[in-house]
């Protein structure tokens, strides 16, 4: 019943009264009505942070607290969950990787950089003045992020796509790149009809994309000090 902005603050009985709060705004040490996890981080959006400290570990009936963002020392090399632990947690998730070592990686944290990357990207469209134009159970997706124009889709499915695969994506070859995890590195890193370089003279600093995921040509930004190679344009 919240705003697109906004998310109930709420527990899981009938009795329980919500109230609507923004976004990623609940301080540390603030109280959140549910807050989910065990022997991993508990989430919850409404915290600055993105994560929580839940008063009953392991039930899925708890309130809990915001916390500060954990950060590991990612991305890290592991053979089990145990040799994945951080902050308070002595264990985490490692999960096979998909690079020629045949290495697996640790599930990063909450301040990580794939998981806080995402998470700045999903508090700039939820606080966007658009996200009102969205159905309201359809907030999180890439049709809303695309409708509202807060954040480039391209670099929004990168984003989400890094938080919650991270492991499978470090050190993948360009081939790995191209057929498997197209979604994360697509937009970054390919782009076909014009190409971002480092010598040119197109002043746009853009370049056309074709997206598979959506059928769909679109134009993005080159990276930092790169601009658009025009040159091949056939």
């Amino acid at each position: 019943m919240c705003a697109n902005g906004l998310g109930c603050d709420r527990g899981y009985y009938p009795t329980d009264n919500g109230t609507c709060v923004a976004y990623y705004t609940k301080m540390v040490g603030e109280l959140v009505q549910t807050c989910v996890g065990g022997t991993v981080e508990a989430e919850s959006n409404l915290c600055q942070s993105g994560v929580c400290t839940p008063s009953n570990p392991g039930s899925n009936k708890s309130t809990g607290t915001c916390t500060n963002d954990i950060k590991s020392s990612y991305p890290k090399v592991c053979e089990e969950d145990t040799d994945c632990g951080a902050g308070d947690h002595t264990s985490g998730v490692c999960t096979c990787g998909m690079n020629a070592a045949g290495l697996a990686y640790c599930q990063p944290y909450s301040g990580d950089i794939p998981k806080a990357n995402y998470r700045q990207i999903l508090s700039t469209h939820l606080k966007s003045a658009n996200i009102g134009r969205c159905q309201t159970m359809r907030r999180f997706t890439w049709e809303c992020v695309e409708l509202v124009g807060s954040n480039a889709i391209g670099t929004f499915l990168s984003a989400k796509y890094w938080a919650q695969n991270a492991p499978t994506l470090v050190n993948n070859d360009d081939c790995v790149k191209n057929i498997y995890n197209n979604h994360a590195y697509f937009y970054e890193e390919f782009c076909p009809e014009y190409g971002c370089t480092s010598n040119g003279d197109w002043s746009a600093n853009t370049c056309t994309i074709f997206s598979e995921f959506q059928n769909r040509m679109g134009i993005r930004l080159c990276k930092t000090g790169q601009v658009c190679d025009v040159s091949a344009t056939e």
